[in-house]
C-alpha cells in the first residue's frame, strides 16, 4: 500500500536546519493521515507500507536512513539536489487527539 505525502511539520517551518517531526498525506482510498516521522520510518522498514512524494508526473519514493542513531526519512535521489519532502507545505494545525 503506497501513501502520498502531501505535507510536513517542522518545529520552526522556515528553518532550513530543522528536521521533520510529522508528515501527512492521502492514502489510496483518499483518506487523510498524519504520523510522526518515526512511525512512517517504522512503517516503511516493516515492508508493509510505502510512501512517496508526487513531483510533476512522477512518484518519488520516501526512504529511511539513520544518522547518529536516529531514524529519519527522505526522498530517493532524483533530478534535484534537494529532498522533495522539504519542498512540501506545512501540514494544517491538527487538534490533539
Amino acid at each position: 500500500m503506497t501513501n502520498q505525502v502531501t505535507c510536513i511539520t517542522k518545529p520552526h517551518p522556515h528553518s532550513p536546519r530543522e528536521h521533520i517531526t510529522h508528515v501527512g498525506g492521502v492514502n489510496p482510498k483518499g483518506g487523510f493521515w498524519y504520523h510522526t516521522r518515526e512511525q512512517v520510518a517504522d512503517m516503511i522498514d516493516s515492508g508493509k507500507y510505502s510512501f512517496h512524494v508526487k513531483v510533476g508526473l512522477y512518484e518519488v519514493p520516501v526512504r529511511t536512513y539513520i544518522l547518529h542513531g536516529v531514524k529519519y526519512i527522505r526522498t530517493a535521489p532524483d533530478d534535484t539536489t534537494r529532498d522533495n519532502l522539504l519542498s512540501l507545505n506545512q501540514c494544517p494545525v491538527r487538534a490533539a487527539a
